[in-house]
């Protein structure tokens, strides 16, 4: 049987830190080219866009500040398994996935909006059934980038359950505790896609 300590030590560690830089450096190619494309089609490089004014949602303040909050509690949930204070770990891991699960939410109807303000500004293209091409709408742009993201954040929550099941099986300690190291830094990478999204369709908006 593999002592679970050894998975934490050299050369594992500096393997599995790889595959993590390697994974989040994947997904920052995936983002930069969604936000690169967003920026053409609001130039215009891809066709004529709709006039029509785009306003984000009044809740995307909240979902930002809820995120933020969430990549807090993971900070203070590494800090607590560093320290051996495993009560701690787990209220901070609770809090953690309780504010995703809320941004989910929040975001929820956000994308609703999004999507009605996508359906509105179609109806205002003369002849929008004939088949031609039509203009762009930022509102539909965006509102396929928050679900990109969403997606991600989904795949957070998936990550965070793993951990919370290794918590209660007492697999991490102040020497092993990569797991909840690499969900950090997962939802830390997040919150910084987010951060960028959200101020470039606030200065595009």
């Amino acid at each position: 049987m593999i002592d679970r300590t050894q998975l934490d030590k050299s050369p594992n560690r500096r393997a599995l830190a790889i595959g993590m830089w390697l994974f989040l450096a994947s997904l920052s190619m995936l983002f930069i080219s969604s936000m690169l494309g967003y920026i053409l089609c609001y130039l215009g490089v891809f066709g004529k866009v709709l006039p029509n004014r785009m306003h984000l949602p009044a809740l995307t303040w909240l979902s930002t500040a809820v995120l933020l909050a969430a990549s807090f509690t993971m900070h203070r949930a590494v800090v607590a398994v560093r320290r051996e204070r495993l009560a701690l770990l787990r209220s901070w891991l609770y809090a953690a996935s309780a504010l995703s699960v809320v941004f989910l939410m929040v975001q929820t109807p956000c994308m609703v909006e999004l999507f009605r303000a996508h359906l509105a500004d179609l109806k205002t293209i003369p002849n929008y059934d004939t088949g031609t091409v039509h203009p762009l709408t930022l509102d539909g742009v965006i509102f396929f980038l928050i679900i990109l993201h969403a997606v991600h954040v989904i795949g957070g929550l998936v990550a965070m359950a793993v951990v919370m099941f290794n918590v209660f099986r007492d697999k991490y300690d102040h020497e092993s505790y990569m797991g909840i190291q690499h969900a950090a830094l997962y939802w830390h990478f997040l919150d910084a896609v987010w951060l960028v999204m959200f101020t470039v369709f606030m200065v595009t908006g």
